[in-house]
């Protein structure tokens, strides 16, 4: 920061620092026997409200106690640090531009000014996830985003339909920031929407999966077949995951945190470890290469039931 750059001229500054109303050959001493508190510069100038900036200065106290105070304005703000020559003071809520002051046994120091930086307003309808963001027709999505507002009213969510149309999902629940609705029949691979009135959101990406997957008749199939529960059945399973039913996958925990993470296939540990770029170690089955992994399509079987719920059936 620019301070440390500053500190060694600071008694030098001090020196040179006029005070309003200071008289007896230049001695600043108030009435309260002390040298009031002086601003040099802050640093930065401008930033959001919550964020940290830092005032360089003298007089402050070596620390705050009960008598010092930063002024944004007329709005006191709270510090994560507090020394004679710097204060790293933190923007407080409700702060808006204007001066900044220290206050130290109800001396004021110099005012500085200082712009409060205002985030851009978010779009009024967004859609931030879809969990899931792939499954079947007729099952259920939730819909997070913000600006959906607290009652459905004659608000929509629809889905990329056939020739560039729309299809209108089932609304199951309502609220500001998510919405949960059923994939209607006549959905296609596209985009999903929240429309507002005559506000529409921005699409979010949503794929319909071909069908339900069943654990005993599709994805137990695969696990055999690649050898994986050789490895993770019996008493104790390998890396204490044992893929014998969907209720024992649930329970696999790793060092890396759950397995499985119902209604998100492509984020579960369980997914991604099959895939070529595995997040640790190795890709599994272990060490596997070619034809010894599996493809692109047994994959997203896996993802599918995940993503369907973990149902065992």
């Amino acid at each position: 920061m620019r301070w440390q750059q500053q500190v060694g001229s600071l008694l030098f500054l001090g020196a040179l620092v006029c005070w309003q109303g200071c008289s007896d050959g230049g001695k600043r001493v108030t009435e309260s026997g002390r040298e009031p508190p002086v601003i040099i510069s802050i640093d930065p100038d401008s930033a959001f409200v919550a964020d940290t900036v830092q005032l360089l200065g003298i007089h402050f106290g070596a620390s705050r106690g009960t008598a010092g105070r930063i002024l944004f304005s007329t709005i006191d703000a709270a510090s994560s640090s507090w020394s004679d020559t710097l204060i790293d003071a933190i923007v407080p809520v409700g702060a808006a531009s204007g001066d900044v002051r220290v206050e130290v046994d109800g001396v004021a120091s110099n005012s500085k000014h200082f712009n409060v930086r205002v985030p851009p307003p978010p779009p009024p309808v967004q859609i931030t996830r879809l969990v899931p963001g792939r499954t079947v027709i007729v099952d259920t999505v939730l819909v997070y985003g913000y600006g959906f507002g607290r009652v459905q009213g004659a608000s929509v969510v629809s889905f990329a339909g056939v020739s560039g149309s729309r299809v209108l999902g089932e609304i199951i629940a309502w609220a500001d920031t998510v919405i949960e609705t059923r994939v209607p029949p006549g959905a296609i691979d596209g985009g999903v929407r929240v429309q507002i009135a005559q506000t529409e959101s921005a699409e979010k990406v949503f794929s319909v999966a071909p069908h339900l997957v069943e654990f005993n008749a599709d994805v137990m199939p695969i696990l055999r077949g690649y050898g994986c529960t050789d490895c993770h059945s019996g008493t104790p399973p390998n890396g204490g995951l044992s893929i014998e039913s969907a209720e024992t996958i649930l329970r696999g925990d790793s060092h890396h945190g759950p397995v499985v993470e119902p209604r998100n296939g492509p984020g579960s540990i369980f997914v991604r470890k099959l895939g070529p770029d595995p997040p640790f170690w190795s890709r599994m089955p272990r060490d596997c290469s070619g034809q010894g992994c599996l493809n692109s399509s047994q994959i997203l079987v896996i993802s599918d039931w995940i993503d369907q719920g973990v149902r065992n059936n």
